[in-house]
């Protein structure tokens, strides 16, 4: 069985979706599980012997896990319509003035640099899904780091705002993974072979 981050940016299903055509066409015998849930879940499931092979960032080091890349995610600071940085000038927006407004934590995308950048803010919330950070941030009266393409939509609209995206921005890897000590079946090396090829090498017709 498949456990998944659910919430992995909708740009890479079509590299999700060619792996699981391939692995179907491959072993159309195999009854494929796939559940979802949040980063900490999936990694957890995978740990109980749940599910074989997850899909997930990883905040934290866990040894007992073999990894390999798939892509990386962007993430940012925003703020929304309403709140008292949204539309302040741009060359009056520095790291003392964001420094004052509360900020959300949000465990499933922290890693060393967001670790770092958390110590300069002001912490008074925490979220553990993007739908739940990004509500807290709607209110105006937080602010919160999002991955860029999640955020995409809502600064199309103008609702929300990078907060000095070259200074408050960083990129988590996405990985699969599976128990380092457990022998892996055919169909799951298949699987993570089909992981591989679909996110590792360039979409057909472009060079």
């Amino acid at each position: 069985s498949l456990a998944m981050d659910s919430n992995l940016p909708h740009d890479q299903a079509p590299a999700l979706g060619a792996a699981l055509r391939r692995f179907h066409t491959d072993h159309p015998q195999v009854t494929l599980k796939i559940e979802s849930g949040s980063s900490e879940q999936v990694a957890q499931w995978v740990l109980d012997g749940s599910a074989q092979i997850g899909i997930s960032v990883l905040p934290r080091e866990h040894p007992e896990f073999d990894t390999f890349p798939l892509f990386e995610e962007s993430v940012t600071l925003y703020c929304s319509i309403g709140h008292p940085l949204f539309d302040l000038p741009a060359g009056q927006i520095s790291m003392e003035a964001i420094a004052t407004h509360e900020c959300i934590l949000l465990p499933s995308r922290q890693h060393a640099t967001a670790g770092q950048l958390m110590e300069q803010l002001r912490v008074s919330a925490q979220a553990n899904t993007l739908e739940t950070q990004l509500l807290l941030i709607s209110t105006g009266q937080y602010i919160g780091f999002l991955p860029q393409v999640y955020a995409a939509p809502a600064v199309k609209a103008k609702t929300l705002r990078p907060l000095l995206a070259e200074l408050l921005s960083f990129t988590i890897p996405v990985v699969a993974f599976g128990l380092r000590d457990i022998p892996k079946n055919l169909a799951c090396e298949h699987f993570q072979d089909c992981l591989r090829r679909a996110f590792q090498s360039p979409p057909a017709g472009r060079h």
